[in-house]
């Protein structure tokens, strides 16, 4: 049977080339960043995309305000700029665009006190700036054409060219023409000299993605921004900058005289008087104020502590009938602001926690308010409850306002009761 196939000679493989498969070039990476993974304190550069609350807010309303008086047209389908990087860092390379920072160790400036670290591809780059540019981050045409007039600078000319304690700017497409996307390496956050986070708020963010994402998280040490100790005066404001914090002794608004700042004025709060004590003697005994001098302060605080606590009275302009009442009590952590409105709604709020609350809102503007935010920070007052915080003021409110206002009050007690079994 195996006759009748013809028999061929041995196939021969000399002068064939074997087959091969080109690898295609690796992705160029823009400014000679390094890897988080591998973070030397003393040897860095991160290209970063840094969160703060006030920014946040305002980049959507910057954008409709651009929009709409015609400076360019947002076009979604080129990037979605609505994606909360804050909540959602993964989704990078979904966005239109991001604003960055390079940073290293001598060149530290970033719009926000902790963000991400970015991979950004050569092509992606459009716009490198030693100061802030003020870019229109929702729009492709927009930034193209900031970018006409514009060298693009390497990594490292644009850090020489970047001022001590100013933040540069990059701007990068999250995906370029060809494809290619700026990617997710770590998070940072940034810590003072004794390794506390400058915005608590943000590191503890980024702490979570950074357990979420099995990601890298850097913490990059700076100056904090009260660390110098001083003792400023000028004509119409007295501050104080004393272990890291920074002190309103006396300013042309009243309203906030002797609050205490930190976190580069992240928590404002109201110290306790020995604190104050202490930080008069300090300032005695560095030669910046006089004894006659610090016994003057102690007394206006006390005239700032006892105003705090005299209930405040908003009228409605209409009907003169009382619409809002305000006061504080405590002090630091514990200071707490009473709320009573005249709709029934009545509140206990710690400072602190609404701050905080505050801070995190601005980082997520497009989340609402619920209950279990609500309830980590204020708590709903009933009538008597009521009755009996407006009672212990009687002493420091003026006799006819105070008889007003309990007489006020007084007749609203069921009103207040329901909406209290409401809240609870």
């Amino acid at each position: 049977m195996s006759d009748q196939f013809e028999q061929k000679p041995p196939m021969s493989l000399e002068g064939v080339k074997p087959e091969t498969h080109e690898k295609e070039p690796p992705i160029k990476i823009w400014g000679e960043v390094t890897d988080p993974k591998e973070h030397d304190p003393k040897n860095f550069r991160y290209l970063v995309y840094a969160f703060n609350p006030l920014a946040t807010v305002s980049q959507p309303l910057v954008a409709i305000s651009a929009e709409l008086s015609g400076a360019y047209e947002v076009d979604k389908t080129q990037g979605d700029q609505s994606i909360n990087l804050f909540n959602q860092p993964e989704g990078l390379g979904e966005r239109l665009s991001l604003s960055m920072s390079l940073i290293d160790q001598e060149h530290t400036g970033t719009w926000g006190e902790g963000g991400i670290v970015v991979d950004a591809p050569e092509e992606n780059i459009i716009i490198t700036s030693p100061v802030d540019t003020g870019s229109h981050s929702s729009s492709k045409e927009f930034l193209r054409k900031q970018a006409q007039d514009q060298s693009r600078l390497s990594g490292e000319q644009l850090l020489q060219s970047t001022s001590d304690g100013i933040y540069n700017e990059v701007v990068a497409f999250a995906k370029s023409e060809s494809g290619e996307t700026c990617s997710l390496k770590g998070l940072f956050i940034k810590v003072d000299k004794n390794g506390q986070p400058t915005n608590s708020v943000i590191a503890q963010k980024m702490r979570q993605h950074a357990a979420r994402l099995n990601l890298p998280l850097v913490e990059i040490q700076v100056r904090g921004p009260y660390e110098q100790e001083k003792f400023e005066t000028s004509a119409n404001n007295i501050w104080a900058q004393y272990r890291d914090k920074r002190y309103n002794l006396g300013s042309d608004n009243p309203k906030w005289d002797f609050y205490r700042y930190s976190e580069g004025n992240t928590f404002s709060l109201f110290p306790p008087p020995q604190e104050i004590d202490e930080v008069l003697a300090h300032f005695v005994k560095c030669g910046d104020v006089t004894e006659e001098q610090a016994q003057q302060l102690k007394a206006r605080y006390k005239i700032a502590d006892t105003r705090r606590q005299i209930p405040k009275i908003d009228y409605d302009p209409e009907t003169q009938q009382i619409k809002l009442v305000k006061f504080r009590e405590n002090y630091d952590e514990n200071e707490t602001e009473y709320v009573l409105g005249a709709a029934g709604g009545c509140w206990k709020v710690n400072v602190k926690r609404f701050q905080e609350a505050t801070i995190k809102k601005g980082l997520e503007p497009g989340r609402a308010w619920n209950s279990g935010d609500s309830r980590r920070y204020q708590s709903p007052l009933s009538g008597s409850q009521v009755l009996s915080v407006l009672e212990s003021r009687k002493e420091t409110t003026d006799p006819e306002e105070y008889k007003k206002l309990l007489g006020f009050f007084s007749g609203m007690k069921d009103r207040i009761d329901q909406v209290y079994s409401q809240l609870r």
